[in-house]
């Protein structure tokens, strides 16, 4: 939580009358409470309740009560209570108060007159209250057993655990659950997980389209046209793959990720949604023979078809071949120029570059050009030896020394970069981030989106800007301390708990 749990009982009280109440009890060690006035009638109730409330963003929360002493008549009430409740009144009895009581087993909420609930409890009871602020409700457990719903539709948002006693030799003691050395009796975490399992429910619930028209863009291919909405994955779920399938040319079919229905009406009218979302999205990530299998199997068969093998494939179209292998090679030259970055090719991939799409693609981009120049010289640091440092001194000196950085990062970048020549071990110096390949693999990530965009198609996949809004949707909705929305996490939830740094 982002705010303060409650982690003891509050002896001070709002207004004369409650303070009052308060004297009636004797606190120790913080957590128990024993009542010590004299008992003769309600008036002489008291009820305590904790130094903070229940945090906004906790979805659940739970403490217990174990009834040390029952006392003379069990007056005793369990439950929770905003701050301005007055305290001379058992729980419940008053507005924004709600209480379960141990001599009848009532409940009682804004009145004293309460109704039928549970079991009465006695010496040597735990009483269990959950406030679930998903559900807006406070039920309660005895030793461990639910007892249901008691109260629904709690509206109140600063609610306080409490407690109240009234009759002579009553004495209970708190846990607040917030020491380690005397763990709450009940497993919060299988509530939490029921929680949990319960809004993951209503999420999947939520009815999707299934299909969705295929899009063309005039003047593309068909594989480009399968990300005119996309991208690549952002670079730290990249690296080298074996899914990143190599730059050999592939077949007829490596075009046709996204193409079903953009061959001038040959394709079915509507394709599956999912399927077309991880189709673009293996396009946008040079994937082409998965993205082309994919295709093949999924998106290319026509509503209606039913089992029929001749169905699985589009009608055919003088132009598809030629689409495909153009769409084809362009996801293949992607892969050759990622891969060149990544193995610290950075010469050769800026040669690759200019030669396939032009000077003009770098010249659009001089921060991206910049970062490759700095990777090259980086490059022959991390190669080493007489020549090679020779040679980023040159380098240096003649292609970065006349560079004007751009912005504060470039000036960073190439100040670390030079850094790594007064380093004996320039791998193991404070810079050596520089040279390992998880700094390759992110800028070959900007490489492909800067190839991308020359082509006029978003740097980033809809499937992986679906994937971005879910997780700023949510950062939003936790922000907000909105309830259900601190009980997940999108990213375990897609990806699996994330292993644990060395």
């Amino acid at each position: 939580s982002r705010y303060s749990l409650p982690t003891a009982l509050e002896l001070r009280a709002q207004g004369a009358r409650s303070q009052a109440a308060l004297s009636h009890l004797k606190v120790e060690a913080s957590l128990r409470v024993k009542y010590t006035g004299p008992g003769d009638d309600d008036s002489q109730a008291a009820t305590i309740r904790t130094n903070s409330p229940v945090p906004p963003d906790c979805p659940l929360y739970y403490f217990e009560v174990e009834i040390v002493n029952r006392g003379a008549l069990g007056f005793i009430g369990i439950g929770y209570m905003t701050e301005e409740v007055l305290q001379a009144r058992l729980p419940g009895w008053e507005a924004h108060s709600y209480g379960y009581h141990g001599d009848d087993g009532f409940v009682f909420s804004g009145s004293g007159s309460g109704r039928p609930y549970g079991p009465t409890y006695t010496t040597g009871d735990v009483i269990g209250a959950c406030f679930n602020r998903a559900e807006r409700t406070i039920r309660y457990y005895k030793n461990g057993v639910d007892l249901g719903v008691a109260f629904h539709a709690v509206q109140d948002e600063r609610l306080f655990p409490c407690v109240g006693l009234r009759s002579q030799g009553e004495e209970v003691l708190v846990n607040l659950g917030s020491s380690a050395s005397a763990p709450l009796r009940l497993d919060v975490e299988s509530l939490r997980g029921a929680l949990r399992e319960q809004v993951l429910a209503s999420v999947a619930a939520v009815q999707l389209p299934l299909t969705c028209a295929p899009r063309a863009s005039p003047g593309s291919t068909p594989a480009a046209d399968s990300g005119a909405a996309g991208g690549t994955s952002s670079s730290k779920d990249k690296g080298k793959s074996a899914d990143k399938e190599g730059s050999a040319t592939p077949g007829p079919a490596a075009g046709q990720a996204g193409a079903a229905g953009s061959q001038g009406g040959a394709g079915p009218a509507v394709v599956p949604l999912l399927p077309k979302l991880v189709a673009e999205h293996l396009a946008h990530s040079r994937c082409w023979r998965t993205a082309a299998i994919l295709t093949r199997d999924l998106l290319t068969r026509a509503p209606g078809s039913g089992d029929d093998p001749s169905a699985s494939q589009p009608a055919p179209s003088t132009s598809q071949p030629d689409n495909q292998d153009a769409a084809g090679n362009e996801i293949a030259a992607r892969q050759a120029v990622y891969d060149m970055v990544v193995g610290g090719r950075i010469e050769e991939a800026r040669a690759a570059l200019s030669s396939r799409y032009g000077p003009g693609l770098l010249e659009a981009n001089p921060r991206l050009d910049f970062r490759l120049k700095v990777a090259h010289f980086c490059e022959l640091v991390r190669v080493g030896g007489p020549a090679a440092l020779d040679a980023a001194l040159a380098y240096g000196r003649s292609v970065l020394a006349p560079h004007t950085p751009k912005g504060g990062d470039d000036e960073e970048v190439l100040s670390d970069a030079l850094s790594l020549l007064a380093y004996d071990v320039p791998l193991e110096s404070p810079c050596g981030h520089l040279l390992r390949e998880p700094a390759r693999v992110a800028l070959a990530e900007e490489v492909n989106a800067a190839v991308l965009a020359a082509q006029g198609l978003p740097p980033t996949s809809p499937l992986e800007r679906l994937a971005a809004q879910a997780l700023v949707a949510l950062d939003v909705l936790r922000a907000s301390n909105h309830p259900q929305s601190q009980l997940l996490d999108v990213r375990k939830l897609c990806f699996g708990p994330q292993p644990t740094a060395k």
